[in-house]
Order: C-alpha cells, then sequence, then structure tokens
C-alpha cells in the first residue's frame, strides 16, 4: 500500500523487532526547510489500527509550530483529529509529515510550538 502512494522524499521501515515501531527519514527538497533531513520514529498504539492516534517523534529537535519544542513529537491531531481505522491509514500520517514541511501556513493557528508560530508570523527572515 505505501510504494502505491506518492511518498517522494520520505522513507520508512518497520522494526524488526516490533510492528509497532517504525523507523523514517524525511529529506526536504524545497521552502523554509529546504535541504534538510529529519529522522523520525513512529510509534503505533497496541490497539492500532482499531483505536489510538499513531505517535511521530523526530530525533532531533526541529523548530516547528507541530512540533513539540520539549519532545520532538508532531501534532497530529489537527490532521486526525480522531483516529478512525476505516478511513486513516499509516500512509495519510506519512503524507501528513511531509505536508507539515512545505506547506505548514494553515497549521499556524493549532501550533504546539508558540515560539516557532510568533516568529514565522512576525519574522519569516529569522524563521528561515
Amino acid at each position: 500500500m505505501l510504494q502505491s502512494e506518492n511518498l517522494p522524499g520520505i522513507y520508512v521501515i518497520p522494526s524488526k523487532e516490533s510492528c509497532l515501531l517504525w523507523f523514517g527519514v524525511i529529506f526536504v527538497r524545497s521552502g523554509f526547510y529546504e535541504d534538510g533531513i529529519f529522522r523520525f520514529n513512529i510509534f503505533l498504539p497496541e490497539e492500532f489500527p482499531d483505536g489510538g492516534h499513531p505517535k511521530v517523534v523526530f530525533q532531533s529537535n526541529i523548530f516547528h509550530p507541530v512540533i513539540h519544542k520539549d519532545t520532538n513529537e508532531l501534532h497530529l491531531l489537527d490532521g486526525f483529529p480522531i483516529w478512525d481505522k476505516d478511513n486513516n491509514h499509516l500512509w495519510q500520517v506519512l503524507k501528513y509529515i511531509s505536508w507539515i514541511f512545505y506547506n505548514f501556513n494553515s497549521s499556524l493557528a493549532h501550533g504546539v510550538n508558540e515560539e516557532a508560530v510568533n516568529t514565522y508570523r512576525n519574522n519569516q527572515v529569522e524563521f528561515k
């Protein structure tokens, strides 16, 4: 299923120890994060896909409105307010990860990193 989706610059592989842990990397090719290479982990809850959101945690600090500055966790609730196994899929989470680096303007209203939100709104030169 993942191979049939258009996910340029993003690669994932499940852990050999647990199918509930995936390792990923995204290569950002344009925009504010151009040339960025960001590694992340996806943690799936025990009850996945029947319940619970996946959790995406980046392995390094990223100054971004929807990435928590202390935990490096991506705020997924804007993209997936309720996880529905019939309508939501892991490939959509990957597309959302890609989307936040290319089209994050609309995510500013619900940012979890207020400093990044304010810097972007008030001084895009400094943000970059």
